[in-house]
């Protein structure tokens, strides 16, 4: 089960980075940006969901040494996750934008 979640967090996340990317070929075949800037920040979600479940997984199983010595980890890599998610959409509506005109 802790597999399922960690590797599904890791494919979710490289999802939401490649939505926005995939978002600025397709505005040139007339598709809105805007519409794939939510399933980006939704997959990023879920992903942060799944560390969440993961953590909890953890918790049932009383493995704390192992939340102990992952928590910062995961912590930041959360951040970065987000962080990079919004630029990557700003700059694709950015983009997108700065073309229509």
């Amino acid at each position: 089960m802790s597999g399922f979640f960690n590797v599904g967090s890791i494919v979710l996340g490289t999802v939401s980075w490649i939505i926005p990317m995939h978002a600025v070929r397709q505005y040139h075949k007339g598709c809105n940006p805007k519409n794939f800037s939510i399933y980006s920040f939704t997959t990023c979600a879920i992903a942060l969901v799944f560390q969440l479940f993961e953590i909890r997984h953890r918790v049932d199983i009383e493995d704390f040494s192992t939340i102990m010595d992952t928590i910062g980890a995961i912590s930041v890599v959360s951040v970065i996750l987000v962080v990079i998610t919004f630029v990557l959409n700003i700059i694709g509506t950015y983009s997108c934008n700065n073309e229509s005109k």
